[in-house]
């Protein structure tokens, strides 16, 4: 007697089962991803990445101190350049 859900056959054989004595005929209901082996493959790969909340946190401060170090520098480029000293030395001051 079969079951309704293949998986819970007495009679199920999957692709590498092994026929250790008598013979067999056997009939293919599923194949590739519709399998119960694709269907376990299908939702490992499907699963979604998280960030984590310390990710989260690195993310933000890099992000910070890069905004802050820009400002900086262009705020030295505009104070050396106002203030009327030489454009290689103030480039080298914010290098």
């Amino acid at each position: 007697h079969t079951h309704d859900e293949p998986h819970e056959s007495k009679n199920l054989a999957f692709n590498t089962s092994q026929c250790t004595e008598g013979s067999a005929v056997c009939v293919v209901i599923r194949t590739a991803d519709r399998t119960l082996i694709g269907l376990v493959a299908k939702l490992a790969t499907a699963t979604k990445v998280q960030v984590s909340t310390l990710q989260k946190e690195i993310s933000r401060i890099v992000k910070f101190v890069t905004i802050l170090a820009l400002v900086l520098a262009l705020m030295i480029l505009i104070i050396g350049f106002s203030q009327g000293v030489r454009w290689q030395l103030v480039v080298n001051l914010v290098i």
